[in-house]
This record gives C-alpha cells, sequence and structure tokens, in this order.
C-alpha cells in the first residue's frame, strides 16, 4: 500500500520538495494516511486528498481531507487509529 497526496482540480501527485506530478510512480509515499495528512496540514495544502493505492489500480481509497463538516485537523486525529490490513 502506497499513501499519496493528490490535488483534487488538478489531479496531481505531491511529490518531492513540494512539487506535483501527473505520474502516480513519481509521487512521494507518505507510509500512512496519518502521516500524509499530517503532511497536508503542516504544508497547508487545502483542496487536496489522500490516496491509498494497492497492488491493483481498481483498489484505490480515496480520502478528501476537507469533507464538508469535517476539518483538517478532524481527519488527522481519526486517521491516527485506521490500519488498513493486506
Amino acid at each position: 500500500m502506497r499513501a499519496l497526496i493528490r490535488d483534487l482540480k488538478s489531479g496531481l501527485f505531491c511529490a518531492r520538495d513540494l512539487h506535483w506530478t501527473a505520474r502516480r510512480e513519481e509521487a512521494s509515499d507518505f507510509g500512512s494516511t496519518y502521516l500524509a495528512s499530517k503532511f497536508a496540514e503542516e504544508h497547508q495544502l487545502r483542496g487536496v486528498e489522500v490516496v491509498l493505492t494497492f497492488d491493483r489500480p481498481e483498489q484505490e481509497l480515496r480520502i478528501n481531507l476537507e469533507q464538508e463538516g469535517a476539518t483538517l485537523q478532524f481527519w488527522v486525529e481519526a486517521l491516527k487509529t485506521l490500519r488498513v490490513e493486506g
């Protein structure tokens, strides 16, 4: 599993040093939803989602960090306990 950050409008993925790429393979892997959402919070990224990718492209889980009614801090706290079993 990889935990990526994707811009909701452009569809680009966050890569090293806050550069953005269209290539999923070049995207930074944050290792967990918690670390990805924490990175987004620390760098004040808005309009992004955490994308969990697996071996098959159809097995993709997207978590919108700015879902209405849920602040980014809410997601950071909620995702601390999320575990994805392989």
